[in-house]
């Protein structure tokens, strides 16, 4: 039986994208560990300007919710 943690893991490969992946990319694209920090601190910022903006799209109100709630859920548990 798999822990919790091993669970998580399990979790944030099947999506792609963790902490981890971003230093990475951020990294091999030249970008000091300092500034990929604090790009990354600063997306999770801008949650508020992403959900008015997906708030203001056409998608439907089912979708658009659907959306908030995937965005915080993701910078929640992977950045």
């Amino acid at each position: 039986m798999m822990t919790l943690s091993e669970h998580i893991k399990q979790k944030r490969k099947k999506n792609g994208f963790d902490r981890n992946t971003f230093m990475k990319a951020f990294t091999q694209s030249g970008i000091p560990v300092a500034v990929a920090d604090k790009m990354i601190e600063r997306m999770k910022g801008n949650l508020p300007i992403w959900e008015e903006l997906i708030s203001q799209s056409f998608l439907p109100d089912k979708m658009k919710a659907g959306y908030c709630h995937l965005l915080r859920k993701r910078i929640r548990l992977q950045l």
